[in-house]
């Protein structure tokens, strides 16, 4: 079973998901979902404030600072 490759990064305040097609949230450190979406092959999301949050990418979770 081979599991998907995608990209995660950062450039400022956005989050940029390359090489996925999926439903994606974006959590505030208190739980909240700040955004909700279906990515495609290349997705941005700008985030309001600096800080950190929580990606989901499918059934996957990371952290994600933004400075």
């Amino acid at each position: 079973q081979s599991q998907a490759q995608y990209l995660v990064r950062t450039e400022g305040q956005r989050i940029i998901i390359e090489g996925m097609a999926g439903d994606v949230r974006l959590y505030d450190m208190t739980g909240r979902v700040m955004t909700q979406l279906h990515a495609n092959d290349y997705t941005e999301i700008t985030v309001p404030v600096t800080g950190v949050y929580v990606l989901q990418v499918g059934n996957q979770f990371e952290k994600m600072i933004i400075k």
